[in-house]
C-alpha cells in the first residue's frame, strides 16, 4: 500500500511544474486526464463523484455558492422537501450546480430560458407570457386550429372580440353575445361598415335569394322616367260564353330584377253585368272591373294602378278572367287605346 502511494505522489509530483495531472499515463492532455488501467473487463473502470441523497445535498445548501459553480454530484434519491436550490432535484441521477441552483444532467436535461410569449416554470416551459417582439407564425399547408367549450373561449383584450365556443356564438364589442353573430358599439353608431364597391350614400343592404347581401338604393328611379311596355299583341280574352280565368292576353312583361314594380294599366270595354280582369298568377291583379249595373255600360275605372312585388327576374304571362259568359259588346274601343307599362321604384 505504502509503495503504491509513493508511487502516486511521485506521479502528481513530477507533473506539477505543467500543471497537469495524468492517471494511468505520464502524458495528460488536460488538467486531469485519466486513462483506464484495463481494457479486458478484469476490473470495474469509471469515475465515481460523491453520492449523496437530496436531503444530504439540502443540508449543505449554505455552501454552495458562485464558487461552486460546475459542481458536479450524484443524487441517490430525489429530495423530500425541496429548498429553492433542490427544486430540480426530482429523482435520482446526476446534477450539477450552475452557481443558483442544482440541474439534472442527462437525456433529459434542459438548459433553457424563456420569453415572447412563453413562461418558465422550474424544468416546464409554459404557453402564456408577454410578448418582447413581433411574432409571426407561418402555418404553410397545415391549419391552426383551437377547440374549447367556454363561453369565452378565445378572446382579443376582453370584449374586442370574443369566441363563445360553447354556444357557437361570435362578440365584437361584448364578451357574452346572444346571437350567431353580435356586434355591441353600445351607443356610437357606425358598428358596421361593409366597403364591396357597391357601397354608396343612401344604399341599403339587401340579399338575393342566396342570401348574398349587397347595397342598393331604395328608390331606383323617377316614375316619369324609366316605363317598360309590355311584351306581346294584345288579343281579346274575353270571347268565350263561359266565365274563368287563365284565359290568353297574348301579352308578358319581362321583369329584370328582384324588387317592388309600380303598374299602370287602361283599357275600354264596354259590357253587360261582369267582372273583368288582367293578372299576373301568383303575383296580382294589374286591372280589374266590377258589374254595377246590369246594364250594358263602359266598364270602370278605365285607368288603374297597382303596386306588385317580383321575388326573382323573369318573363311573366299576364292572363285575364271573367265572372261569367257575358261577352263585351266592345273590346279595346275609343281612344286612348289599350296600355300597359311598369317601372322599378324600391328593391
Amino acid at each position: 500500500m505504502k509503495k503504491s502511494l509513493y508511487s502516486m505522489v511521485l506521479l502528481l509530483v513530477c507533473n506539477i511544474a505543467s500543471a497537469q495531472v495524468g492517471i494511468n499515463n505520464t502524458a495528460p492532455k488536460a488538467t486531469l486526464d485519466i486513462t483506464a488501467k484495463t481494457t479486458d473487463g478484469s476490473t470495474p473502470e469509471g469515475l465515481l463523484v460523491p453520492r449523496l441523497t437530496g436531503d444530504e445535498i439540502k443540508l449543505a445548501d449554505a455552501m454552495y455558492g458562485t464558487d461552486q459553480k460546475g459542481t458536479f454530484i450524484y443524487a441517490t434519491a430525489a429530495v423530500t422537501v425541496a429548498s429553492t436550490k433542490t427544486a430540480n432535484i426530482t429523482a435520482e441521477g446526476y446534477y450539477f450546480f450552475d452557481g443558483s441552483i442544482w440541474q439534472e444532467v442527462g437525456s433529459n436535461a434542459i438548459n433553457y430560458t424563456a420569453g415572447n410569449g412563453l413562461t418558465l416554470n422550474g424544468t416546464e416551459t409554459e404557453l402564456g407570457g408577454t410578448l418582447n417582439k413581433s411574432t409571426i407564425i407561418t402555418q404553410g399547408n397545415f391549419p391552426l386550429a383551437f377547440t374549447s367549450s367556454a363561453t369565452n373561449g378565445f378572446s382579443v383584450d376582453g370584449t374586442t372580440w370574443s369566441v363563445d365556443a360553447a354556444n357557437n356564438r361570435v362578440g365584437i364589442g361584448t364578451a357574452s353575445p346572444t346571437a350567431p353573430l353580435e356586434i355591441n358599439n353600445g351607443s356610437t353608431a357606425g358598428a358596421l361598415k361593409i366597403i364591396d364597391g357597391t357601397q354608396g350614400l343612401g344604399k341599403v343592404l339587401s340579399s338575393d335569394a342566396d342570401g348574398v347581401a349587397t347595397w342598393s338604393t331604395t328608390v331606383v328611379t323617377a316614375f316619369a322616367n324609366d316605363w317598360t311596355p309590355y311584351s306581346g299583341t294584345l288579343v281579346d280574352p274575353f270571347t268565350g260564353g263561359t266565365g274563368g280565368a287563365g284565359l290568353n292576353t297574348g301579352l308578358s312583361v319581362v321583369i329584370p330584377e328582384q324588387g317592388w314594380y309600380f303598374f299602370r294599366c287602361g283599357l275600354t270595354i264596354q259590357s253587360g253585368c261582369n267582372d273583368y280582369s288582367f293578372y299576373i298568377n301568383g303575383i296580382g291583379d294589374v286591372w280589374k272591373t266590377y258589374c254595377n249595373v246590369a246594364d250594358t255600360q263602359m266598364m270602370s275605372p278605365r285607368d288603374q294602378s297597382r303596386v306588385l312585388y317580383f321575388s326573382t327576374a323573369g318573363t311573366y304571362t299576364v292572363l285575364a278572367a271573367k265572372t261569367n259568359g257575358v261577352v263585351p259588346n266592345n273590346f279595346n274601343m275609343g281612344n286612348p287605346a289599350f296600355y300597359l307599362d311598369f317601372v322599378k321604384f324600391q328593391n
